[in-house]
């Protein structure tokens, strides 16, 4: 019998899925390793430099994710139709595009930004030329990202998440690799660091040019530009959500700094690690179900829209509570095994931060129908406000005296809204009432939430492990809490059907018949 294209598109989505999934397990690992040794060997004063001033840097290209987006969004219309010119037209649409960007971005980071730099932030003594010569080659670093980016938006749109992923991995191990010369360099090791970071760009660049030059032969540079003026409005709207949540992650990132100087800075650097390790497998998931989600929204099925929604919605909170809700529970313990020295508030920052993005996981889909409908014009605008008011709640909270940790609070809110003010847009467009949205995945995922948080609170009070040694007892209580965790999602959090597409998934792709 030959299969349905439902059954087709949720084989691919698993393949996807996992390779994807493979991807962040190895990253995630390689990550965590990395960023003790960098700690270790730069110091926490100039991992926070490092940490402010390429965070400065990375604010200058908020624009580049829209403009990925919209490329990946022209390039599949484009491959639908089978039309390769067009494809080839978006793509070098594309790249001109990014050319433009750069020299943006290299023009307010040598005027602004280094005005900035010298004037407005704070750094230890004896070190601001340091942060200058790091700020100048990390801008370098940035556009060499940026030039990749059309590359990057080719592979995802055909599809190709193998390569996708060990490129992924391929980059982490460079990552890895450049430690070894580190610690034996002579000279400022905050200033080498940056260069080996600049020259792994630079090889991922020409390996990303090699690979779509020879694979899609539509996707080969040429001089044509007749999508540039539709790419640059598709992306003007959406980059009002990409410059907000930059600003906001940025600006806080600079009042830290105003306020509390690098060593928070640093603290800040080791949490966005542990939670941008934890949320890539959300957002790996999510990767994989936006394409056949959308083409459901085009095909005008709103009942089978809206059973995505509430299926992938709730799967991608519960991935991230398994994976986060056991490491909220033993994270100064962690911190401890993981980090030679902890900068202060550290454990906080990542609880918090952990916390944050819960409300974000039920964010992805929603925002993957208002997009596929095309009216995004008043949702943006919605959003980025809500966003981007975080910031001077950012100030208050600092100047009000309160910990460094509680400018994570202002974010929290912001997420929540954001969701409500994405549900109530969905109602025009698929015909989903809020309060039926509170009813089959909010409320069910947060009781399911308090009943683990309740079991592992339970399993860390009773002490299991206390006579064991330290990495032994931190094993074991994480390991009973991702099970813990396992069991509840299966029997509380899932229904039957989920509970069954979930478990012939795994039957699928690790049990050969």
């Amino acid at each position: 019998m030959s299969e349905t294209p439902l059954h087709s598109s949720n084989k691919q989505i698993a393949q996807n899925t996992l390779y994807l999934y493979m991807r962040m397990i190895l990253i995630m690992c390689i990550t965590l390793y990395t960023s003790r040794v960098i700690i270790d060997v730069l110091g926490i004063d100039n991992f926070g430099i490092y940490n402010i001033v390429g965070g400065l840097v990375i604010l200058f290209s908020f624009l580049s994710g829209s403009i990925t987006g919209a490329t990946q969004r022209f390039l599949c219309m484009a491959m639908g139709r089978n039309d390769h010119d067009d494809v080839q037209d978006v793509f070098s649409s594309s790249i001109i595009v990014y050319i433009l960007l750069s020299g943006i971005i290299l023009f307010i980071g040598e005027t602004v930004g280094l005005w900035f730099v010298f004037e407005k932030l704070s750094f230890p003594p004896g070190k601001r030329v340091v942060a200058i010569t790091v700020y100048q080659i990390s801008l370098l670093s940035t556009v060499l990202n940026l030039l990749r980016m059309p590359y990057n938006a080719a592979i995802i749109a055909y599809e190709r998440m193998s390569f996708y992923a060990w490129s992924s991995i391929l980059e982490a191990l460079l990552k890895l690799g450049i430690l070894f010369p580190l610690f034996r360099a002579d000279g400022d090791k905050l200033v080498i660091y940056a260069w080996l970071i600049c020259g792994i760009s630079l090889v991922l660049d020409i390996l990303y040019f090699c690979y779509v030059h020879r694979r899609f032969p539509a996707c080969r540079p040429a001089w044509k530009y007749g999508r540039l003026r539709e790419i640059l409005s598709f992306t003007g709207w959406s980059s009002f959500s990409a410059f907000a949540n930059m600003g906001s992650r940025q600006g806080m990132n600079l009042i830290l700094n105003i306020f509390c100087g690098v060593a928070v800075n640093a603290a800040v650097g080791v949490m966005n690690q542990v939670s941008n390790a934890v949320y890539g497998f959300i957002q790996s998931f999510q990767t994989a179900i936006n394409p056949p989600l959308t083409k459901l929204y085009a095909s005008k099925d709103m009942k089978g829209v809206r059973n995505m929604l509430f299926s992938t919605s709730r799967l991608s909170y519960y991935l991230l509570v398994l994976l986060s809700l056991p490491l909220i529970f033993n994270i100064e313990p962690i911190l401890t095994l993981w980090l030679k020295e902890v900068p202060p508030y550290t454990g906080a920052f990542c609880i918090l931060s952990l916390l944050s993005l819960y409300f974000n996981t039920f964010g992805g889909p929603v925002w993957t129908i208002i997009q596929a409908s095309g009216r995004i014009k008043r949702y943006q605008i919605y959003i980025s406000i809500t966003t981007l008011l975080s910031v001077p709640l950012f100030y208050l909270v600092l100047k009000a005296d309160f910990k460094p940790y509680y400018v994570i609070v202002p974010t929290l809110i912001s997420n929540i809204t954001v969701v409500f003010i994405g549900v109530f847009m969905m109602r025009q467009r698929i015909g989903i009432k809020a309060t039926e949205y509170m009813a089959r995945i909010i409320i069910p995922c947060l009781m399911t939430t308090l009943l683990i948080a309740a079991i592992l609170a339970g399993i860390n009070h009773l002490h299991i492990c206390s006579g064991f040694p330290s990495f032994l007892a931190l094993s074991v209580n994480l390991a009973l809490g991702m099970v813990a965790t396992i069991i509840v999602i299966a029997y509380v959090g899932f229904n039957s059907r989920e509970r069954s597409m979930s478990i012939n998934m795994l039957k699928s792709k690790f049990i050969r018949q």
